[in-house]
C-alpha cells in the first residue's frame, strides 16, 4: 500500500483472481481478472485510479452534479467488510 493509504493492484495478488467493481447507486457491476488489470494499469496502480478509469463513462462522475449524494458509487466489492 502506498503512502497515500490507497490499495494498489499488487496488494491483491495471491488473494484474489479477480476483482468485482460494483456501483452502489446503479446496476453497473463487472468482474475483472486481476492479471488483466495489472497488465492494463500496472501493478502499482491505485484502486481509486483504476476505478476512475473503469467508470469514466459514468454520468454520475461529472463534477457538475447538483448533489454530492448523487455521485458515482463505484467500489471494489472485495474491500467491503461485513458489519456485525
Amino acid at each position: 500500500m502506498p503512502a497515500s493509504g490507497a490499495h494498489i493492484l499488487s496488494d491483491f495478488e495471491g488473494k484474489f483472481d479477480a476483482l468485482t467493481f460494483v456501483c452502489s447507486k446503479c446496476d453497473r457491476r463487472g468482474r475483472y481478472n486481476l492479471a488483466t488489470l495489472i497488465d492494463r494499469f500496472g501493478a502499482d496502480a491505485t484502486v481509486p485510479n483504476v476505478l476512475a478509469e473503469i467508470s469514466a463513462d459514468c454520468p454520475r462522475r461529472s463534477p457538475n452534479r447538483k448533489s454530492a449524494l448523487d455521485l458515482c458509487g463505484v467500489h471494489v466489492h472485495e474491500l467491503i467488510r461485513p458489519t456485525k
